[in-house]
């Protein structure tokens, strides 16, 4: 399980699935607190968001790739 920030605080947990996709699920104290979605495809509630589009979502927000190379 990978915990989701933003700004410190946490908004939930990526948990994996099948042939290497992600779930996501929001914390109950970010409800609570914010009720903020990420994305508009990912209300907030405590059901697990769809294995697809949290994987779409997560995908491409970091490099896949070492961003550091030998000089």
């Amino acid at each position: 399980m990978l915990i989701v920030k933003w700004d410190n605080e946490t908004v939930g947990f990526l948990t994996p699935h099948r042939k290497g996709r992600v779930k996501f699920s929001y914390a109950q104290e970010w409800i609570e607190k914010y009720n903020q979605p990420l994305s508009l495809s990912m209300p907030c509630s405590q059901e697990h968001r769809d294995a697809q589009k949290s994987t779409a979502f997560f995908a491409n927000l970091l490099p896949e790739e070492n961003m550091y190379t030998d000089l």
